[in-house]
């Protein structure tokens, strides 16, 4: 009787000792999972700033440019109507507002 008693007893105890096992596995995984996540949050936030600084650094490169592109329209523009008023006095008003209206007609193409 003492003997079986004993062998429940054991039987108890490792069955405790088993509960604990997987309930520390259990936790094992839980905190795998949680790093993981951490970890994916972490790569998602690094992408979005990559993505911000590439579009960023885009749009910076684009402005400059069309900035290049109206700075050169506008000294194209210039030396034209240098170029008519040097070569005919009595035309250089009316080409100079023509060289200008066609310059304001490209600015928004630009």
């Amino acid at each position: 009787m003492q003997q079986q008693q004993q062998q429940q007893k054991q039987q108890q105890q490792q069955q405790q000792q088993q509960q604990q096992q997987q309930q520390q596995q259990q936790q094992q995984q839980q905190q795998q999972q949680q790093q993981q996540q951490q970890h994916q949050r972490q790569q998602q936030q690094q992408q979005q700033q990559q993505q911000q600084q590439h579009w960023g650094v885009r749009c910076k490169a684009q402005a400059a440019s069309r900035n290049d592109i109206k700075s050169a329209a506008a000294a194209a523009a210039a030396a034209a109507v240098a170029a008519v008023a040097a070569v005919a006095p009595a035309v250089a008003p009316s080409a100079a507002a023509a060289a200008a209206a066609a310059a304001a007609e490209a600015a928004p193409c630009i």
